[in-house]
């Protein structure tokens, strides 16, 4: 089965890269998949944040009329798209939302107490979600779900997951989100041979402890090892390695907002991905370029090989990260003289693997952005 990922593509901030990102995907992108075998694309995912939400609770018509090219595009329908909402699909302003916030919190217990369909109405009824709905149906032509449902086709079962249910600010939300792990639990028990993903828009660590527990514990129940997000703004993907009898693979992607201190601009990235038979695949990032405003695979990108987890023998993919994290872990380590080679074997001491070509292109932009002094066949970090 092949795949596109994406995420945080924040319709209606023009003056960062997504809109024009965005003009160009569809035919770049179809180019880049074809060259690397991952057509025909049968299924969609898109984990939340379809429109940029500071001070506007309007969808851009844009949304709709990408979307449309989209399908055109990779030739898929309704049913091979899914979409979940992120915290910029919710309206923080609706009425009363940090009381209703409130009551579900104080009621819920993970796989114990579920949250009531009259709250889950209460909380569609007061335009929380409002916007996103309209925009899900104008999409994909169906009603949107609030508590976790389960859509399936030919080729996958999705089980979709409201991260964002609970949340209100971002700079806290970390650790206090839930997902409804009992219902959740229901829908796991699919009476089929096909894959189930899961698809949510924070990762798994923005889940209350418990709540966390209990939704990894159901994952591994039920075999069901793939997850899709986004939210962090980083291209990212790694095992959860601590359940020993079966790994939970996260893929987050994204990004194509201002998130760096210095008010600099991130690149967006989105996945390829193929999942074949006996827990086996492969991804491949893709990055829209700012400095070259293109679609492209993403070079800087550390990991786009083959991932497996066979029944038996475990064979784990390294943690990944974007090029802005590898800098900012260079960085801390003044005073040491690296070269690429260098560098590779501290990534590899790190248990960090990373292409010696990636690694000099890295050693190019700390050079250029003045992080460092090249000197002699070696760099100094300031």
């Amino acid at each position: 089965m092949n795949y596109l990922h994406l995420s945080d593509v924040h319709f209606g901030l023009k003056q960062l890269t997504s809109e024009e990102a965005m003009k160009n995907f569809c035919e770049q992108t179809y180019e880049i998949a074809s060259r690397y075998g991952y057509l025909p694309i049968d299924n969609v995912f898109v984990t939340g944040d379809l429109k940029y939400a500071k001070g506007n609770q309007v969808y851009p018509s844009t949304i709709v009329e990408f979307f449309s090219e989209l399908k055109t595009s990779f030739s898929i329908s309704n049913s091979q798209l899914f979409i979940t909402p992120g915290n910029h699909d919710v309206n923080k302003d609706a009425y009363k939302r940090e009381e209703r916030i409130e009551d579900i919190k104080k009621d819920y217990i993970p796989q114990t107490r579920e949250i009531s369909d009259d709250l889950y109405n209460k909380i569609k009824k007061q335009g929380d979600y409002k916007g996103f709905c309209k925009i899900y149906k104008d999409i994909i032509g169906i009603e949107f779900k609030l508590q976790p449902f389960i859509r399936s086709n030919s080729t996958v079962n999705v089980i979709h997951v409201n991260t964002p249910l609970v949340s209100y600010d971002s700079k806290t939300d970390q650790g206090q989100l839930i997902v409804d792990v009992k219902k959740v639990n229901s829908l796991c028990e699919v009476k089929n041979d096909l894959p189930t993903f899961v698809i949510g828009h924070h990762p798994i660590s923005w889940l209350t402890r418990k709540e966390k527990e209990e939704f990894e514990k159901l994952m591994q129940r039920y075999d069901i090892f793939m997850y899709l997000c986004g939210h962090e703004h980083v291209a990212r993907f790694f095992p959860y390695q601590e359940i020993a009898a079966s790994s939970i693979f996260e893929f987050i992607c994204g990004t194509g907002e201002a998130m760096e201190e210095d008010g600099s601009l991130t690149e967006m990235d989105i996945f390829f991905g193929y999942l074949g038979d006996a827990r086996s695949g492969k991804v491949t990032a893709v990055k829209w370029s700012m400095r070259n405003e293109m679609w492209m695979p993403d070079s800087e990108f550390s990991y786009a090989d083959e991932y497996h987890s066979l029944s038996g023998t475990r064979h784990y993919p390294k943690p990944i990260m974007n090029t802005y994290e590898i800098i900012e872990r260079i960085k801390k380590y003044p005073g040491i003289m690296f070269d690429s080679k260098a560098i590779c074997s501290y990534f590899k001491e790190n248990d960090l693997v990373f292409c010696q070509k990636d690694v000099e292109n890295i050693i190019i932009r700390l050079a250029d952005n003045g992080d460092i002094t090249p000197r002699g066949q070696g760099f100094f970090s300031k």
